[in-house]
């Protein structure tokens, strides 16, 4: 009979799985907790409860939090600093602890970390944005950071109108559909405000078909680029996701046996957004290839609130607490009004006391009543919202999968459209407050 094959487990060595599985019953029988030392797998603790230390009442136990305590002696009140495994795209977190730098403030005396930050034409460097992350928080800097001159050159590329648009998309690994393939992207929302040269805001056009049983992706792409075809404005889009996506449609219409008779030009649509790899390699830039807001925020600006992340739930509360003109303008009702139209949402305050709008959307079933309520399906017990991209592809599976009545499909729909138009408007409000601060630059020379 053959060995078991054995595995190098923290804190236990080289052993079996079995074995592996028999330590683990027999500590947690015991109550004993299993130390491990801390380094950079500690980034994706999901036990990080970032209150700790910051004297805000709170009911939950940050795991992460006692764990470093234990391991390194760091007591409970220096959790407010950031550490180091806070600092952006830093690849050196397992030599540094061993060497007790454990904070960023514990680098910013070293030669490779103190120099001046001065960005080039093209932004900051990633050292020098892992730089200038050090030394703000080791100054007690809270101010943002903007690269105006970069930011402003930029500003004289863009075309009106301005079109901002986000993609919600699933790859179940068992396809909807029949003659699809596992992990096959699966394009089924899209959404889109346009801003235009007198600085109004539309949210122009949206597309989200939840058809159980139907493809979607042609008829997404057929919709989108009848909202962008008509004029040759700037597309904005917040990280690789919706390129990543257009260049798989493109690569579905190349091989497809059976295409839709516009496939070619689907095709030149496509290829003028995004950049991709011709046949032989190749790497070819769209003639009106959509600008990445993410590429932007990691080259001109930086925020000591949004500490190692760019993701657009960091930046947005970074550039609210940053602008008094959006905490005034989107505090007031006037989202979903003739000032700033919407599709899905009427009278709508963005910005209230938490300073997220995020958590502005109300549940998905508020409006139902308690007889609607008592009659929920139980695939949609405990899921009332959706606050990120990997909720609405669970939404989205739902609505594909499960036997859900009418009325409880269209509030799942409606909490889809909702969403997405948020993220947009997140992208809307970076760019008004790169727009003012730009402007504000502008008037002072």
């Amino acid at each position: 009979m053959a060995a078991h094959p054995a595995y190098r487990f923290p804190a236990f060595g080289i052993v079996s799985f079995d074995d592996y599985l028999h330590l683990l019953a027999f500590h947690h029988l015991q109550g004993e907790k299993i130390s491990t030392p801390t380094g950079s797998k500690c980034k994706r603790c999901p036990f990080r409860d970032d209150r700790e230390g910051t004297g805000i009442v709170h009911s939950l136990k940050s795991g992460f939090h006692e764990c470093w305590h234990e391991q390194n002696g760091i007591k409970p009140n220096a959790f407010g600093h950031q550490l180091i495994l806070d600092l952006w795209n830093y690849r050196k977190i397992d030599e540094a602890i061993p060497q007790n730098k454990y904070f960023l403030f514990d680098l910013a005396h070293d030669p490779e970390w103190s120099s001046p930050v001065i960005p080039s034409a093209l932004g900051l460097t990633p050292d020098q944005r892992q730089r200038l992350q050090i030394q703000k928080e080791a100054s007690g800097d809270s101010t943002p950071f903007i690269f105006i001159e970069g930011l402003a050159k930029e500003m004289t590329t863009w075309h009106f109108p301005h079109h901002f648009i986000d993609f919600e998309t699933s790859v179940p690994a068992l396809p909807f559909t029949r003659g699809h393939s596992p992990y096959e992207t699966v394009a089924f929302q899209f959404s889109m405000h346009n801003v235009y040269q007198d600085g109004s805001i539309r949210h122009a056009a949206q597309f989200l078909d939840a058809t159980t049983g139907e493809h979607p992706n042609y008829k997404f792409l057929e919709h989108l680029r009848a909202c962008l075809e008509w004029n040759d404005g700037t597309i904005f889009r917040y990280a690789a996701h919706e390129n990543t996506v257009l260049a798989n449609i493109r690569k579905s219409l190349l091989e497809d046996p059976d295409p839709p008779k516009e496939r070619n030009y689907l095709i030149a649509f496509i290829e003028s957004l995004i950049c991709y790899e011709d046949g032989n390699g190749k790497r070819i830039t769209g003639s009106r290839c959509m600008s990445d807001m993410f590429d932007l925020v990691k080259r001109y600006f930086y925020h000591p609130m949004m500490k190692g992340s760019n993701s657009i739930k960091q930046v947005l509360p970074a550039i609210i607490a940053s602008s008094r003109f959006l905490r005034e303008k989107y505090s007031q009702p006037i989202y979903g009004t003739e000032k700033i139209p919407s599709l899905n949402i009427k009278n709508h305050i963005w910005i209230d006391e938490r300073m997220d709008p995020y958590k502005t959307l109300p549940p998905f079933f508020a409006d139902l009543d308690p007889e609607e309520l008592s009659q929920l399906s139980p695939s949609l017990e405990g899921f009332d919202e959706i606050h990120e991209g990997g909720a609405a592809m669970i939404a989205y599976c739902k609505l594909q999968f499960s036997e859900i009545p009418e009325v409880q499909r269209e509030v799942l729909i409606n909490g889809l459209l909702r969403y997405c138009e948020l993220d947009i408007m997140a992208m809307v409000m970076i760019y008004e407050y790169w727009q003012e601060a730009v402007g504000q630059s502008l008037d002072h020379t």
